[in-house]
């Protein structure tokens, strides 16, 4: 069966959510339409993330947990789900770390941006840091995962065209405190995902960020670093793409061993059910070994697949 056979075979319904939406046990069903032999889950409730209540926040990530594990746990071995880790209340998100390592779970989501007025680069989320890197933990930052800004930080509500299109400036604050303000140096062997923010912008950011970086050193200003923005982002930093050919086109930059595909399915932007045809464009006059990292190998060996 072809292709395009296979995907006139596949019945949409009008309403309501496909049966592997609701059940990890149905899932599989869905992959083998797109040809996926297995998905990392990011949470699909970005809301949790931005509770303006710190006890009700935890409780629901707690809860959150549990159930993507059973259902996860459901797919016979083709889902693995990420963990949510509540770093608004950094003693919480320890142990709710410690827990989710303990249940098996293999990675983690957190804020993509940090708490108001506690940034990422403050000693009280060292801990974490330490744990998940000695845990061999990688920490995901997925795109609309924002944590809870209080109203008098929110800047004007953007047209909806420009805030879709500069999503990326929300990860951007983000990268440098952990790029740059000390995190990385003090945890090299920590891995951080940039999820769902696609990649095609992050050559020009990270050549601007060097740039940044030079000046500072040069006139003393900031944290004097050692090694390039660039440097450490070969390191220990990955990228996540979809339909991004400009990701693609960059990938001597931004390196291929640091580059993940995803479907995104089941979100209204997924390239499901027709990823493979998606990836024929994207992947044009590649060579096949990159192909074969940035689709399968790059995520099997970051998560131990």
């Amino acid at each position: 069966m072809d292709t395009e056979d296979q995907v006139d075979a596949i019945v949409i319904p009008k309403r309501g959510l496909r049966q592997g939406i609701r059940s990890g046990a149905a899932r599989p069903d869905d992959q083998d339409a797109d040809g996926l032999s297995l998905e990392l889950l990011y949470p699909g409730y970005f809301g949790m993330f931005s509770l303006p209540n710190v006890d009700l926040l935890v409780a629901c990530q707690k809860n959150y947990n549990d159930w993507v594990f059973d259902y996860a746990s459901d797919a016979n071995g083709r889902l693995e789900g990420l963990a949510a880790i509540p770093l608004q209340d950094p003693d919480a998100g320890l142990t709710e770390l410690r827990r989710v390592i303990d249940k098996g779970f293999g990675g983690v989501c957190i804020p993509c941006t940090s708490p108001a007025e506690k940034p990422y680069f403050e000693a009280c989320y060292d801990p974490i840091w330490a744990l998940a890197q000695e845990a061999g933990m990688p920490v995901s930052m997925h795109v609309g995962c924002n944590a809870h800004v209080p109203s008098r930080l929110r800047p004007p509500t953007p047209d909806p065209l420009a805030a879709y299109a500069g999503s990326a400036a929300a990860i951007q604050r983000t990268l440098v405190e952990l790029l740059c303000r000390g995190v990385a140096d003090r945890f090299p062997n920590l891995k951080i995902v940039v999820a769902e923010f696609n990649a095609g912008w992050l050559a020009h950011w990270l050549a601007r960020l060097d740039q940044g970086v030079a000046r500072e050193n040069r006139f003393g200003r900031g944290l004097f670093m050692e090694l390039r923005p660039l440097e450490i982002w070969h390191r220990q930093f990955y990228a996540t793409t979809e339909d991004d050919r400009a990701a693609i086109l960059t990938r001597e930059i931004l390196g291929v061993d640091n580059l993940m595909w995803g479907a995104d399915y089941p979100h209204s932007d997924s390239t499901w059910p027709c990823s493979r045809e998606v990836l024929s464009e994207l992947m044009a006059e590649v060579p096949a070994a990159e192909v074969q990292k940035i689709t399968h190998d790059n995520v099997a060996a970051h998560y131990g697949l």
